[in-house]
């Protein structure tokens, strides 16, 4: 029998350059999308965007960032509205940028790739509005400098 789609693929290999239909954006830096008729939930690859809930992580990012919980919320939220306008129900294009061994996983199991939409870098394109930064401290990764030459131009949207 087919798998329902509403269970998660813990062990299907993903390889570079799938393409997968976003179902649901859970914040600015994960969603779940669509593949071989299974669900996967994906960590964009150098992309960390502000938490939309209060908890121990956006409290952190607040005094790290030198801005209060509620700006780190806000802006949370106003990244994952973006990432629903241009992720949500689109193809797109997953890449580990580890040459060709597909997405890795980290902690929780989610894949970590690279995404491109409509021809655009998204964890790039979130950087440069100013919804996200790199995140290359946890997962290294092979774009990190042009990320984070983009974020050191980037608006700054916590600033009062």
């Amino acid at each position: 029998s087919t798998p329902s789609i509403s269970e998660y693929a813990t062990d299907l290999r993903c390889p570079d350059c799938s393409t997968l239909t976003v179902s649901s954006v859970i914040d600015g830096d994960t969603f779940d999308a669509i593949y071989k008729k299974k669900r996967l939930r994906v960590r964009v690859l150098g992309l960390d965007t502000p938490e939309k809930r209060r908890g121990k992580k956006a409290s952190s990012d607040a005094e790290r960032a030198g801005s209060s919980v509620t700006q780190q919320i806000e802006l949370g939220k106003s990244a994952s509205e973006r990432a629903e306008r241009l992720l949500l129900d689109k193809k797109v294009i997953l890449s580990s940028g580890r040459d060709d061994r597909g997405p890795r996983k980290d902690l929780y199991g989610r894949y970590l790739a690279y995404v491109e939409v409509s021809g655009k870098d998204y964890g790039l394109l979130m950087i440069k509005e100013g919804l996200g930064e790199c995140f290359g401290w946890k997962y290294p990764h092979p774009r990190k400098a042009s990320y984070e030459k983009a974020q050191k131009k980037a608006p700054d949207l916590l600033a009062g």
